[in-house]
């Protein structure tokens, strides 16, 4: 028996209860000093925790609808959490599936890094293409999570061509949708086989969209005055962006509108449409909006006269334009010849040569020194008559906002390349942009084994099987500029009546119109970027000579759907207004080259419209 000695202390003997209650008092002390968890945004549709990041996805207008969404993006907005100490890299991807003709489908991804403790709103744009899953994949580490939603599906420009009727959605808000007594659908009045539908989006205008492409599915906005005055400046601000661009917005009196803005007021039982950029503003009286039948008359009027300039663009103009770059490839003719050649080399003449002079085994020699000079001669004549880069084609119209200080441009691009390009085709991160998937002789779609695009803060790179080569590839682009500083500045007028200006919109014009506030339209060529020039005034005979030439230039811009409501009754069919210039330009600095290496066959034509400054006074 083990016996204790004398002088050891006796260890106290505590009831097994007590054993845990250190641990119990750590527990809640860590508890209690622990950071809470952020609370989800209130609009928030689905939520993932991955490795100690949570995400949630927040509300949008398309999770309210089936309507197959023919243009504009899809913003799924992600606010992203980090409970760890040390940032995290986070991957947002829609991943891709084989369709029914087992072909890979269109796989969207964009990678952030979270800081530590902290949380952040991701933004992931989805252009018109389809969504081939209800599901964002959420990457953190080696764990992944998903984000589950309803969802439209993208399609190509021209889908009417082949589905009717489709279903354009009119996209409202509580209060505007509730002045109707039941849910309005009126046929389009185009007859191309298109409905409007109010599209309710219930949410609060607080939590609608600070981005401008997330309006870009809808041709139209409804919205009550008082829900309007009374939304956060950035929601206005990405609606006014969404104006700019050539969208329509209806609002309903009482309305305080921005002074920025410059809408004027309307009578209460009259309606007025009042242009901002290339977009219509359509103010509605009070007591219009009393009146069941006429609120719904003007709403129907203002779909069909925004509706009128939006009309499916041609391709095959654009294809003619890039014929140059498809009449310089590789002929087959050529190619026989070639091989025609190097076999009658090789061959018959090789032997005969040798055999003759008594020493065959030169054959061994010849053949592989003949093969190589000729397929030295086929890179040869390859870079002779096609080169090595690609070549653009884009025809566009800008407005410039330079009393905001911003821009905004629509334009048709077309791509040709001999190599696939290792980046793909970059656009900016503010730009629409739309892949016209129909060709444009063909009238079929040009499958490919993967589409892939990729997201970064800067960028929308699309990477893979969006452009294959000696193939056209067409996209419609719709670019927002926040921060332009483009704009006619300095204008002076001489003792001779003269106007003068400096050419700060940062390019080369090839044409300058200005009419002035007295009506007398003045004109200048070829003015460099930084410039200033003096303007002639012209006479009849050269206004007839200018107003022709801009005549045809809306030809074009009509026939490609770049004719947005404000333009289609504004300036371009004729002249200038007063107080504005417009100016015709062969490369507008603001659709930057898509191609990694485009050639010197690239051409980005367009028309520059804007207001003129103040006159700075006579020399």
């Amino acid at each position: 028996m083990r016996v204790r000695p004398e002088n050891q202390p006796v260890a106290p003997c505590l009831p097994r209860s007590s054993m845990w209650m250190p641990a119990v008092l750590a527990g809640l002390v860590l508890s209690l000093t622990a950071p809470l968890p952020a609370a989800a945004p209130e609009d928030a549709i689905a939520t993932v925790e991955v490795n100690g990041v949570t995400a949630h996805l927040r509300d949008d207008p398309l999770q309210h609808t089936r309507f197959a969404r023919t243009r504009g993006y899809r913003i799924f907005r992600i606010v992203l959490e980090n409970a760890a100490d040390s940032p995290r890299q986070v991957e947002l991807a829609l991943p891709p599936y084989l369709d029914r003709d087992q072909r890979l489908t269109t796989r969207l991804r964009k990678r952030v890094t979270i800081d530590g403790e902290s949380s952040r709103q991701i933004e992931l744009p989805h252009p018109p293409v389809e969504i081939p899953q209800r599901v964002i994949n959420v990457s953190v580490g080696d764990q992944r999570g998903a984000l589950h939603f309803d969802h439209t599906h993208g399609v190509p420009i021209d889908y009417q061509r082949r589905h009717r009727p489709i279903r354009d959605p009119v996209l409202a808000n509580p209060g505007a949708a509730g002045l109707l007594d039941d849910d309005a659908v009126w046929p389009s009045p185009d007859g191309a086989g298109l409905e409007h539908e109010l599209l309710t989006w219930p949410a609060p205008l607080d939590h609608w969209h600070t981005n401008w492409l997330g309006y870009t599915p809808f041709n139209h906005i409804f919205l009550d005055g008082e829900a309007l005055s009374d939304a956060p400046e950035p929601v206005r601000d990405a609606i006014a962006a969404y104006v700019r661009g050539g969208g329509t917005l209806v609002v309903t009196e009482p309305w305080q509108s921005p002074d920025d803005w410059a809408i004027p007021s309307t009578e209460p039982d009259d309606v007025t449409a009042s242009t901002m950029g290339m977009g219509v503003v359509f103010r509605i009286g009070e007591a219009v909006v009393d009146d069941q039948a006429a609120l719904r008359e003007h709403l129907a009027e203002a779909t069909r006269k925004s509706g009128e300039s939006r009309q499916t663009p041609r391709l095959d103009p654009l294809a003619e334009r890039l014929e140059g770059a498809k009449s310089r490839t590789l002929s087959v003719r050529a190619l026989i010849i070639i091989a025609v050649a190097f076999c009658l080399l090789i061959g018959p003449i090789n032997m005969i040569v040798f055999y003759r002079m008594g020493r065959p085994t030169l054959l061994y020699a010849t053949v592989p020194v003949l093969a190589l000079l000729s397929c030295a001669g086929i890179v040869l004549y390859a870079a002779v008559k096609e080169g090595w880069q690609g070549r653009e084609h884009v025809l566009s119209v800008t407005e410039i906002d330079s009393d905001h200080g911003t821009a905004h441009t629509l334009a048709q691009a077309g791509y040709f390349t001999v190599l696939m390009p290792a980046e793909g085709l970059t656009f900016s991160r503010h730009a629409a942009v739309t892949p016209q998937l129909m060709q444009a002789r063909s009238g079929r779609d040009a499958p490919s084994p993967l589409r892939e695009i990729e997201i970064d803060e800067q960028r929308q790179r699309f990477s893979e099987g969006w452009i294959s080569p000696r193939q056209p590839a067409y996209f419609h682009l719709s670019k927002h500029d926040p921060r332009s500083e483009r704009a006619l500045t300095g204008i002076e007028r001489g003792e001779d009546d003269a106007l003068s200006v400096v050419n700060e919109l940062g390019t080369r014009l090839e044409a300058l119109y200005v009419l002035d506030d007295e009506g007398v339209l003045h004109q200048a060529t070829a003015v460099d970027d930084g410039d200033r020039i003096t303007l002639e005034a012209v006479d009849e005979e050269q206004r007839e000579t200018i107003q022709q030439a801009l005549q045809r230039k809306r030809a074009d811009l009509e026939q490609y759907g770049l004719l947005p409501p404000g333009l289609a009754d504004g300036e371009l069919p004729l002249l200038p207004r007063p107080g504005r210039f417009v100016a015709v330009v062969e490369d507008n600095g603001i659709i930057a080259p898509a191609l990694d290496r485009a050639g010197p066959g690239s051409r980005a034509e367009g028309i520059l419209l804007g207001p003129l400054p103040a006159e700075e006074g006579s020399r």
